[in-house]
């Protein structure tokens, strides 16, 4: 996944200067708003874990319902600053007004995200409270950090196999991926 979002920078980058600085600056914005999104995930599978240990798993189910509920909530908030107040959002970034009419059309775009990963962080959230594996595709490696077990992806093959620091200390492809050194060819 991150490959088609280095494709995607590589065709922007093909635009214009304005354009580039555009999604690098909308970036920077879905990162804040995906802040709620993955504060639930993490609230979730803390609760989760702790009801699920005491005995009582019914705890865990209601309180992903109710995850659930007010993620929707968080994330239609989310989704409405990124929709309606994307350029103020994107000014926050940058000073020029056609990065920030451009920052605020990507965001347009980006607000449905804002509601479904919302949900979506709130089951992953439950199911990594519950002990289960979760296979979670991402296109920000800052998001599988914490992962038990991270695979890397080549030609449908995986190149390589660990977690966040032993991966890194091997400065292979995930190494590249995560420090930006990686070039398409």
């Amino acid at each position: 996944v991150q490959f088609s979002f280095l494709f995607i920078q590589v065709v922007v980058n093909g635009m214009g200067v304005a354009q580039s600085a555009a999604v690098g600056v909308a970036e920077k914005v879905c990162v804040f708003l995906m802040l709620v999104a993955s504060a639930y995930m993490q609230a979730i599978s803390a609760f989760v874990a702790q009801n699920n240990g005491a005995g009582r798993s019914d705890r865990s189910r209601q309180a992903l319902t109710y995850g659930i509920r007010t993620a929707l909530v968080a994330g239609a908030v989310m989704g409405a600053l990124a929709f309606f107040s994307g350029a103020w959002l994107a000014a926050v970034f940058s000073r020029e007004p056609l990065v920030i009419a451009n920052a605020h059309e990507y965001l347009k775009a980006y607000a449905i995200d804002c509601l479904l990963t919302a949900v979506l962080f709130c089951f992953l959230g439950y199911f990594n409270g519950c002990g289960r594996t979760v296979f979670v595709i991402a296109h920000r490696l800052s998001t599988i950090r914490n992962s038990d077990a991270i695979m890397v992806l080549e030609h449908g093959r995986i190149i390589e196999r660990g977690d966040h620091e032993s991966l890194l200390a091997k400065k292979g492809t995930y190494y590249q991926l995560y420090t930006g050194a990686l070039e398409l060819d």
